[in-house]
């Protein structure tokens, strides 16, 4: 069967739209513009390889081939550079970094209207990874008439979910009553969560469960439908089958720390301190970069009166630049909200930037054929939270750098979670903590006892 070859509009259309090209074409074009580039030193041959690098997932090599290109093209014909180098920033969720070189790619006289409408959804999507909602906000009332109709709902979906982290819960309602009246792909999930943020829960069971059939089962989006549900039964009070909704949702793919957090939620509502805090505990190891979960754990902390609550408070407040949480921790603090931005409806959410050791895997395998040089491009230091791994908390340390020495440590915290409860909880707890724990122990392959020491 003949390869498909793509021009490097097709390549930034799929790099910009995350579509998964078939393996095949996308080999047959980075040999292809490859050799175009050996023979005729062509700069957008050069271009199309980074992009077909890119979407390979080797951001190493894109990042040598984007630095030889720096090198070579001149300021007046650098829009494809500048946009290429934005999503490679954005893919290895450097997002500072991505917003500078759309904000570049922006100032370029060659950036055709077809492509200048994805710079501003990526800015946007960069910002809100940034927390910057404010600006986010502002941004897309700034730009949102360059930007064409079909791709406005789910920015307008987004926007709702900035104002839901700014706590103007009227403007959310706003934006998602305004997607749900329009006819497109997120139009019934916005209708429903519209109508459980203004409490209007009349006939929204039998909408979840029409949103439910239009999907297969066990997929992303059917997975996110029962999550909806589960919101739905919460905010109805009905915690018993939430619960039951959110056990099946652990075992399930994509965005666990999302069903983590509504079920450590759930077992504080209990009183259950040493579940709640094992499923935050659980929701952090997925993605470590979510600040609400790690004041949520600050928040369990100085309920059971342990001063490891301020070092995980900090965490949170470093993740948080934009000062969205609560500026004080206190005593009767209570746990904030881990939302979902329903604009990514049936994504994955968390960002996945390919690990060093993979890079280095992939690099022996494929060799670089180009001889490139080594020119730093130009971009402001992106900032700290996205660039180094977190530190350790001094009781517990963050799940994804375990090491044997913590197990220990791990088992002390439990147990004392699990005395707090059989002092201060009458009845006992739904869940047995050993299960929990075991299940952490077991994803960072260490070896664990169900019968731990107290």
């Amino acid at each position: 069967m003949s390869k498909r070859y793509y021009t490097i509009y097709d390549l930034i259309i799929a790099l910009s739209d995350d579509l998964n090209l078939i393996k095949e074409d996308l080999v047959a074009n980075t040999s292809y513009y490859e050799e175009q580039y050996k023979s005729s030193n062509n700069l957008e041959s050069l271009l199309a390889l980074a992009a077909c690098v890119l979407l390979e997932g080797d951001y190493n090599k894109a990042h040598q081939i984007l630095d030889t290109a720096a090198k070579q093209i001149s300021q007046s014909k650098s829009f494809f550079l500048w946009y290429i180098i934005g999503i490679k920033y954005q893919k290895t969720c450097k997002y500072k970094n991505a917003i500078e070189a759309y904000k570049l790619a922006r100032q370029q006289e060659d950036s055709s209207r077809t492509v200048k409408y994805f710079l501003h959804i990526k800015t946007l999507d960069c910002l809100v990874s940034i927390r910057e909602y404010q600006q986010a906000i502002e941004y897309f009332t700034d730009t949102s008439s360059e930007i064409p109709q079909d791709r406005l709902p789910k920015l307008i979906c987004k926007i709702g979910f900035c104002y839901e982290q700014l706590n103007l819960t009227t403007k959310a309602i706003e934006c998602y009553n305004q997607v749900g009246a329009i006819n497109c792909e997120i139009s019934l999930i916005c209708d429903i969560w519209g109508k459980i943020l203004q409490g209007n829960y009349e006939s929204l069971l039998d909408k979840i469960e029409t949103l439910n059939a239009q999907y297969e089962e066990n997929t992303q989006s059917s997975f996110e439908c029962k999550y909806l549900k589960s919101q739905y039964y919460i905010a109805c009070g009905h915690y018993d089958e939430a619960f039951k909704i959110l056990q099946v949702l652990i075992s399930s793919y994509g965005n666990q720390e999302y069903y983590l957090s509504s079920l450590g939620y759930l077992w504080m509502k209990c009183k259950n301190f040493s579940d709640a805090f094992l499923a935050y505990l659980k929701a952090a190891s997925f993605n470590q970069h979510i600040p609400e979960i790690w004041y949520n754990l600050a928040v369990i902390y100085s309920k059971v009166g342990q001063c490891e609550s301020e070092s995980a408070f900090n965490r949170a407040k470093n993740l948080d630049p934009t000062n969205v949480l609560p500026m004080n921790l206190e005593v009767d603090s209570e746990l904030v909200v881990v939302r979902m931005d329903w604009s990514m409806f049936g994504q994955v959410k968390k960002p996945v930037a390919m690990k060093k050791k993979a890079e280095k895997r992939v690099n022996k395998i494929k060799p670089e054929k180009i001889e490139i040089t080594q020119p730093e491009i130009i971009i402001p230091t992106p900032i700290k939270s996205f660039q180094q791994p977190i530190g350790p908390l001094p009781f517990i340390q963050s799940p994804i750098f375990y090491k044997n020495q913590n197990i220990f440590t791990l088992q002390k915290c439990l147990s004392y979670f699990e005395q707090y409860n059989k002092n201060n909880v009458v009845k006992e707890a739904q869940s047995p903590t050993d299960t929990l724990a075991a299940e952490i122990l077991t994803k960072m392959n260490l070896p664990c006892k169900r019968n731990r020491r107290t």
